[in-house]
């Protein structure tokens, strides 16, 4: 989104559906069977002209970017590049040497999209009227899925897979911050579920918090 400084380009624009991002998929994918070649999109940010301050360095930066990262991903893209630097207000990592440097909520995103590195996309389905992204993939003999509510209200879906009869649970991650626009106590952490995560034969079940993130990892050796 952008320009920087318009009143307009706040977290809920961000964090709302953007037609231009298919397009430019959509752009790139044709260009990848033309040339037959992998392709990654450089020159990403949240907001354009620096950023939005409240926004592009604070917590609702770091859903959009796990968000965004995942949907390059799941188009066939091989890597993404952001801007960074300085102290830029969208950049992920602030600072110089002399000074040191600050992890910006972005960078948390960052780490969320992180855990898919390697991993091979799902082809897969999602229904819902939230704002709700959900994503799936193998990697080695484990199953990953994320889901990334962007909303403001919790949802609980309901994920299906053949892959997940007889499939245990082996870890858990959250990303979560107070508020949308905390610029600090943003977290990407192991998290107990608790009974929020209901597992059974074939499907699970998830409650997941408003502005909240979830990534969860299963074994999948035991799965027919």
């Amino acid at each position: 989104m952008g320009p920087a400084g318009d009143p307009k380009m706040d977290a809920h624009r961000l964090l709302g559906p953007d037609p231009d991002v298919a397009k430019e998929i959509a752009t790139a994918q044709r260009a990848k069977t033309f040339a037959g070649v992998g392709f990654r999109t450089a020159e990403c940010n949240s907001c354009f002209h620096g950023g939005q301050p409240g926004v592009s360095n604070a917590y609702a930066s770091a859903l959009w970017g796990a968000d965004y990262m995942l949907t390059l991903a799941q188009s066939g893209h091989a890597g993404v590049n952001l801007h960074g630097g300085g102290d830029g207000i969208y950049s992920p990592i602030t600072g110089d040497a002399d000074h040191g440097f600050i992890r910006q909520p972005l960078y948390f995103g960052m780490k969320f999209a992180q855990t898919f590195a390697g991993a091979t996309l799902l082809e897969s389905t999602l229904y819902s009227s939230t704002n709700l992204t959900a994503y799936a993939a193998n990697h080695n003999d484990h199953l990953l899925i994320a889901l990334i509510n962007k909303d403001a209200t919790p949802v609980t879906i309901e994920c299906t897979s053949t892959q997940l009869t007889k499939a245990t649970l082996l870890e858990s991650h959250k990303l979560s911050a107070p508020a949308l626009d905390s610029k600090t106590d943003v977290t990407f952490a192991p998290a107990d579920l608790g009974k929020a995560l209901r597992l059974s034969r074939k499907s699970i079940q998830c409650d997941i918090q408003p502005y909240t993130a979830v990534m969860l990892r299963f074994n999948t050796t035991a799965a027919s």
